[in-house]
């Protein structure tokens, strides 16, 4: 029973550090890289300077412009990799972007990225996270990826003994079922 609630513990304590430290570093690190990118194409269009605002407004724009010639950007993520994955795409993703609304949003990220594929095996999120028959929190940033993929094994019945009874606190749902992580 102790090692249960140690376990516990020890889950609650790395989902809470997945979700405030290691997503919200992610998409700094590929904002840094996305920024780094730019600043390079204009020091290559201007005279030398990075702080030329109008090699970098040049610089932009030639990024935004050319679609094949971006840098492809692939997901994958394992158990908690998948969860922290899923909340960086949402990050990422503009929700209220207009073409995200009307289901046809576009791969680009920033000025220099395209999401290419999403690959989840066995990620540590709620089942409902892909139901396509209801709005859920990731259906938008899902649209944006031209291949996503999702291996995970529904018949682990020690898995899903675990994933209900630690999940429940976290995750309540009125059936056993809903209370399931995709892992």
């Amino acid at each position: 029973a102790a090692l249960v609630v140690l376990r516990l513990i020890v889950y609650f304590r790395d989902y809470y550090r997945a979700d405030n430290f290691g997503a919200l570093d992610l998409v700094e690190l590929l904002r840094q890289i996305d920024h780094a990118l730019v600043r390079r194409t204009a020091r290559g269009m201007g005279q030398g300077q990075d702080d030329d605002p109008q090699a970098m407004a040049r610089a932009q724009q030639q990024w935004r412009s050319r679609s094949p010639g971006k840098v492809k950007l692939s997901f994958i993520g394992h158990s908690m990799g998948g969860f922290v994955v899923t909340n960086v795409i949402r990050v990422l993703s503009d929700v209220f972007d207009p073409r995200s609304i009307s289901r046809q949003p576009t791969a680009d990220i920033g000025d220099v990225f395209q999401l290419q594929r999403l690959i989840l095996v066995s990620p540590d999120i709620p089942v409902l996270t892909i139901i396509s028959s209801r709005a859920n929190f990731l259906a938008s940033s899902l649209r944006r990826f031209p291949e996503s993929y999702l291996f995970c094994n529904e018949g682990d019945i020690a898995l899903r003994l675990a994933s209900t009874a630690a999940n429940y606190i976290a995750f309540p749902s009125r059936t056993q079922a809903r209370g399931y992580r995709l892992g």
